[in-house]
């Protein structure tokens, strides 16, 4: 929350060529009541599957949370025989909050969900992710560098 990774993940969209944009949040929404990730996650990732299988490149706007899903990914990546990679988007607290609390729907939002949401992502670490530091950098220029490390 508030590392950039909409934001990096809209510009890459409209550079990347015949690639499908996935959000975990987007294929949720599409089943009332009770908000499943499972079930969205084994959605995506059957979604994935077919992209691959159709030589269509995959951005998923969304952290991939456990090791279990990283190697679901990884092993379908091998399956299709393409290149897969994560990259880590992060900032500090302070950097996460004020860009939040810029945001219009965020900013209803109570202060320990969004605080809980901080911790869980700073919780994550897969090893194979390229960390980017983004206080400092520019949506456009993080975008440029992932294109670059892709060798787009």
């Amino acid at each position: 929350m508030g590392s950039g990774k909409s934001t990096v993940a809209d510009l890459l969209k409209n550079k990347l060529e015949k690639t499908a944009v996935l959000e975990i949040e987007d294929v949720r929404s599409l089943v009332t009541g009770n908000q499943d990730n499972l079930l969205a996650w084994k959605v995506i990732y059957r979604m994935c599957d077919e992209y691959f299988r159709n030589d269509v490149s995959v951005l998923l706007k969304q952290t991939v949370a456990s090791k279990e899903m990283v190697n679901k990914f990884l092993a379908l990546a091998k399956k299709h025989k393409c290149n897969i990679a994560f990259y880590h988007l992060q900032a500090p607290r302070n950097i996460l909050m004020q860009r939040i609390h810029k945001r219009k729907k965020i900013k209803k939002a109570p202060k320990s969900l969004i605080m809980n949401n901080i911790k869980k992502q700073e919780g994550i670490h897969y090893t194979g992710a390229v960390l980017i530091n983004t206080s400092k950098m520019k949506p456009d220029d993080i975008a440029n560098l992932i294109i670059r490390d892709l060798g787009l």
